[in-house]
């Protein structure tokens, strides 16, 4: 199957409104997916090649206005994919399988825009200050390996109004402040 996208593969494309890669796909050049006006969904499936690490090139998915559900894994940092605010995302899925992790503090607070948040399996924590200040954040599905919610986690999402927690069963701890100045509170 393909390993690697070259550099501006799809560069300008207006017809491609939906891409997922596969799990053998190890390397993304620079501007790969930029700037496809009618983009509006991607998705980075998992790296299943635990011996090589995956590279993702520079603005890979730079000026996509119009991309609206994104799903990432840990070893993709959203907020560097694109020069220009993903202002249209409403979905993003964030999932780490197979490797248990902590989505980091402040990691994805720039993408106020996103109004539903699937945190997939594979997280153990959610730290200080990850998910706060997104301001249209409506829905958050907590994942199933999910032990601590730290501290102002979804704090100052002033729109939050569901938090969906079925799919887990070893949540312990909820901090203080967590849910903060929400709708929930």
């Amino acid at each position: 199957g393909i390993k690697t996208v070259a550099p501006y593969a799809f560069y300008d494309n207006a017809v491609i409104q939906k891409i997922e890669l596969g799990n053998e796909i190890n390397a993304v050049g620079d501007y790969a997916f930029a700037n496809m006006v009618a983009l509006r969904a991607f998705a980075f499936n998992s790296n299943q090649s635990n011996a090589v690490a995956r590279i993702i090139g520079e603005r890979v998915l730079d000026v996509n206005v119009a991309l609206e559900e994104l799903t990432v894994y840990e070893d993709i940092d959203v907020v560097t994919l694109s020069s220009v605010k993903l202002s249209a995302l409403k979905v993003l899925r964030v999932n780490n399988d197979g490797i248990l992790a902590e989505v980091e503090a402040g990691r994805y607070n720039e993408l106020d825009s996103v109004q539903e948040l699937y945190i997939g399996a594979g997280y153990t924590a959610i730290n200080e200050n990850a998910f706060a200040e997104m301001d249209s954040l409506v829905s958050v599905s907590i994942g199933k390996d999910v032990v601590d919610i730290k501290k102002f986690a979804f704090s100052q999402d002033g729109s939050l109004t569901s938090v969906d927690f079925s799919a887990n069963e070893v949540l312990i701890n909820i901090e203080e402040g967590a849910f903060k100045d929400t709708a929930l509170t």
